[in-house]
C-alpha cells in the first residue's frame, strides 16, 4: 500500500545486536561476538550502497511500485496510485530495460477502470496483484506469459477480507508464503502486516502467529510494502512516521525504506533500521516499495529527490 505524499520524515530506530540476536545491520561499531570489524561493517544497513537511477527506454511517465521477477526477466510497475493506475511491464535485456507496455488479461481485462497495483510473481509465474475492480482493494492471482495473464481470480483462502482493503503481496518464490497489509480503518491507512501459508488444496491461510512476527515492525506509524528474502530471515519494507493518511499529508514526513533480521522463521523480526544508503531520516528524498533481486544483491525501489516524477533507482550490496 503505497501513498503519494509530499515531504515526509521518517525517524529511524536503533538496533544493536548482541551475539544471539540478529544479523546486524545499523552502524555503530557493535559486532556480534566473533565478527570483525570489517565483516560487522559490511553487515551494516544490508550492506547496500551504490545508489543508482535506472533509465527505462520507451518510457516517460511514473514508475510505482516496482517488482523484478524471480527469473530477473521482467519489471513489473504501475503507473499512479489512485483509479488511474495500470500496471505495466518492462523486459530486461542484457543489463537494459526495455519498456513493453501494459499487461493485458487472456480471459478478463487485468487493467480496469477501477487501481490495479502492486505486481508480484513467484517463480512458477503465478501473478498476484491488488485491483479495486470489486470497489473495494483485494488481492488477484493469474498466471503471467509474455505480457498476459489468464485465469484471474481472487486469491483463494482468507488473505482478502471484503470489509478491510488488501495490499502489498509479497509471494515466495516457491509460491508458498505469502506477506500482505491488510487495512484496519478504511480511509486512514493503518495497517498490519500478515503472513499467509499455501495448504494443500492451494488455499492461503493467514498465519495465527502474524501479529507475533511482526510485533518489532508494526507500530502506531504506516508499514506498508514487505520485500523478504528468500530465506525469510530479512524484511525490507517502508515507513511513513505517522499514525495515518490525514496526519501525513504535508509537512516533514516522507516515507523512507527499512529493513530489519531474523536468525531463524520461527522468530519474530528483530527491532527495524532504516537503509541510509537509500535515505535517511533527515533528509527530503521520498522513496517506498522496494523489491529485492532473487540473488539478493541488488534492491530496488521507486523515488523522486525534487519535484520530478517517480522513477526507478536501486542500490547494490
Amino acid at each position: 500500500m503505497k501513498f503519494n505524499f509530499f515531504a515526509i520524515l521518517l525517524v529511524s530506530l536503533i538496533l544493536i545486536s548482541g551475539c544471539n540476536g540478529p544479523r546486524p545491520i545499523c552502524g555503530d561499531g557493535i559486532c556480534n561476538l566473533g565478527e570483525t570489524n570489517e565483516t560487522c561493517s559490511q553487515d551494516c544497513n544490508g550492506g547496500f550502497s551504490n545508489k543508482q537511477k535506472v533509465n527505462i527506454e520507451g518510457y516517460e511517465g511514473n514508475i510505482i511500485e516496482p517488482f523484478i521477477s524471480k527469473d530477473g526477466k521482467y519489471l513489473f510497475f504501475n503507473n499512479d496510485y489512485a483509479v488511474n493506475a495500470d500496471l505495466h511491464y518492462v523486459e530486461i535485456v542484457d543489463g537494459k530495460f526495455v519498456y513493453r507496455g501494459k499487461i493485458e488479461g487472456a480471459d478478463v481485462p487485468l487493467n480496469t477502470p477501477g487501481a490495479e497495483l502492486e505486481a508480484n510473481m513467484d517463480g512458477e509465474n503465478n501473478f498476484y496483484f491488488i485491483s479495486g475492480r470489486s470497489g473495494i482493494n483485494q488481492m488477484y492471482v493469474g498466471v503471467f506469459n509474455d505480457g498476459v495473464v489468464s485465469d484471474i481470480k481472487l486469491v483463494p483462502g482468507n488473505v482478502n477480507d471484503p470489509a478491510k482493503p488488501t495490499y502489498s503481496p509479497e509471494i515466495s518464490s516457491d509460491g508458498k508464503t505469502l506477506y500482505f497489509v491488510r487495512v484496519d480503518i478504511i480511509g486512514l491507512g493503518i495497517g498490519h502486516f500478515y503472513v499467509a501459508h499455501k495448504n494443500e488444496t492451494g488455499e492461503f491461510k493467514v498465519d495465527e502467529n502474524s501479529k507475533e512476527i511482526f510485533k518489532n515492525i508494526d507500530s502506531e506509524y504506516m508499514e506498508y510494502a514487505p520485500a523478504i528474502s528468500k530465506d525469510g530471515l530479512e524484511i525490507f519494507f517502508t515507513r511513513i512516521h505517522a499514525p495515518n493518511i490525514v496526519d501525513a499529508i504535508g509537512g516533514d514526513r516522507n516515507p523512507k525504506i527499512y529493513m530489519a533480521t531474523r536468525n531463524s522463521i520461527s522468530e519474530p523480526f528483530g527491532e527495524p533500521e532504516i537503509i541510509e544508503a537509500i535515505g535517511n531520516r533527515s533528509d527530503w528524498v521520498f522513496v517506498e516499495a522496494p523489491t529485492l533481486t532473487d540473488d539478493e544483491k541488488t534492491l530496488y525501489y521507486h523515488g523522486k529527490e525534487s519535484a520530478e516524477k517517480l522513477s526507478l533507482y536501486r542500490v547494490s550490496r
